[in-house]
């Protein structure tokens, strides 16, 4: 978390940018359950929390597929992450949670009237 915090205070270019497959800093510690990087990222990095990669999936939507309960909480605390984007395939957060079996995920985002 270090040479993220570095990174950022030194002005990284790239911080908001994807080279693989369009995923962000972001999305690759959503995926990953980096819940410390994410933080740190969205609280410094001037990141858009919301932003799809090539597939039009977003940082929720990884964070579900890969049963990221806490990363799910984190995001949709924020104002401007909407759950129920759908990606190229018309999928959703809740969609990816459900078909692989991460109950958690599926209960934190049905927690909110909002989700469809």
């Amino acid at each position: 978390m270090d040479i993220v915090t570095a990174l950022i205070e030194i002005g990284a270019p790239g911080i908001d940018e994807g080279r693989f497959r369009g995923y962000t800093p972001l999305i690759w510690a959503a995926q990953n359950g980096q819940e410390e990087v994410m933080k740190i990222l969205l609280e410094r990095g001037h990141v858009n929390p919301d932003k799809p990669d090539e597939k039009g999936q977003t940082p929720i939507s990884h964070a579900a597929r890969n049963g990221q309960a806490g990363v799910v909480k984190i995001l949709l605390a924020l104002q401007n992450v909407n759950p129920n984007n759908s990606d190229l395939g018309s999928r959703r957060a809740l969609s990816y949670a459900a078909q692989n079996g991460h109950a958690e995920v599926v209960r934190v985002l049905l927690e909110r009237n909002d989700v469809n």
